[in-house]
C-alpha cells in the first residue's frame, strides 16, 4: 500500500505494461472520520472502471462481468489479459 499526503492508501502496480490502482474502500467525510464506501475504486492506466461485488462475493466490471474474479486485482488482470489478445472489454 502506498500513501501520498492529502490521500488514502491505495495499491498500485503494473501489470503487461497497463497500470493498475486501486483505492482503499474508505472516505473521509469531513470532519475527519473515516467511512466506508460500497466498493474500492479501481482504475486502469488512470481510467475509472465501476466495481460490482456479486452476492457469492466476487468481483465483476461492467464492462467485464462474464467473469467474477475472486478480488479486485485479480478483476483488474483478467480486464488487462482479455485487452491484450484484443479482446472486448473496454477501460
Amino acid at each position: 500500500m502506498t500513501e501520498k499526503p492529502n490521500e488514502l492508501p491505495y495499491y498500485e502496480e503494473t501489470y503487461r505494461g497497463r497500470r493498475i490502482r486501486i483505492q482503499e474502500p474508505k472516505n473521509l467525510n469531513g470532519t475527519g472520520h473515516v467511512e466506508p464506501l460500497e466498493m474500492p475504486q479501481l482504475s486502469i492506466d488512470d481510467v475509472p472502471v465501476n466495481v460490482v461485488q456479486t452476492p457469492g462475493g466476487n468481483f465483476i466490471a461492467d464492462s467485464y462481468a462474464y467473469d467474477p474474479a475472486p478480488s479486485v486485482l485479480d478483476l483488474a488482470r483478467r480486464m488487462i489479459d482479455v485487452l491484450s489478445r484484443g479482446g472486448a472489454a473496454e477501460t
